[in-house]
């Protein structure tokens, strides 16, 4: 069984291959956007018991329209278009699949310097919060993201 990041691994590759058969010659990860759900905090447990609540509204509304993505089993779902359990999603599976990056800044920073390495050719990536996320706390991430982790990726 493929991980949730060998999948995307495997989605990136054949968008690759599918642009060299249309005679674009693309870098892993170029022209693509890596989208995750983010929350900041000193420990990964206090990242993951803040964005908890709003993981659990998101669920209940993405899982019927089979967009979850945190566990195996949600993986191959969204492959087939398939509805999902929002009582199987699980923050813990988010966290492990690294759909959300709940941590330290540091944390996150080697998190997405891995996937630079990884994908040359990716310039983008969005960060996103979970439906019923208070806007308070979005505005409190974004800040936090864009002191604490984007100074590490200026060119």
């Amino acid at each position: 069984m493929a991980t949730a990041e060998e999948l995307v691994q495997r989605w990136v590759r054949d968008y690759q291959e599918a642009a060299r058969r249309h005679g674009r010659a693309l870098g892993l990860g170029e022209d693509l956007i890596l989208g995750f759900r983010m929350c900041i905090d000193e420990t990964q447990e206090r990242a993951m018991q803040r964005a908890r609540p709003s993981f659990e509204e998101h669920a209940k509304v993405m899982a019927p329209l089979g967009m979850l993505r945190y566990g195996e089993e949600h993986a191959k779902a969204v492959a087939a278009r398939q509805a999902q359990s929002a009582t199987a999603a699980s923050l813990e599976n988010g966290v492990r699949n690294r759909a959300w990056l709940c941590g330290p800044s540091g944390d996150i920073v080697a998190y997405l310097k891995e996937v630079e390495r990884r994908y040359p050719g990716l310039e983008h990536i969005m960060v996103a919060w979970a439906i019923g996320t208070p806007r308070d706390h979005m505005i409190e991430q974004l800040t936090r993201f864009a002191r604490e982790v984007m100074p590490a990726f200026r060119r």
